[in-house]
């Protein structure tokens, strides 16, 4: 029991290192770095997953992955159930339309 507030703690931090910075799941998905994405994503909710993050343009982990044509990070996000349409960016677009430009 007393180690459980150690793990939280340590499962938090991995996974926003603080308030005004993107997640390390989003920076792997921006870089392509694949086999980062594939680590991280079980530490992740579903919410975590399809996190909107507002200082980059309301952009998912999905919507950057598209933009930036990472194919194989894409899949691995909709495998892990990453929202491919309901979520739009500050330019109204869902991770969908930004992978059909």
């Amino acid at each position: 029991m007393g180690n459980t507030e150690s793990i939280s703690s340590e499962y938090y931090s991995s996974i926003r290192t603080s308030l005004n910075s993107i997640t390390p799941l989003y920076e792997a998905c921006c870089d392509g770095d694949e086999e980062k994405v594939r680590n991280l994503l079980p530490k992740y909710s579903h919410l975590d997953i399809n996190r909107q993050e507002f200082h980059y343009g309301g952009n998912t982990c999905l919507h950057i992955a598209a933009a930036q044509g990472h194919d194989n990070i894409v899949k691995l996000l909709l495998q892990h159930g990453c929202y491919r349409s309901s979520l739009l960016n500050s330019q109204n677009q869902s991770a969908y339309d930004i992978a059909a430009l």
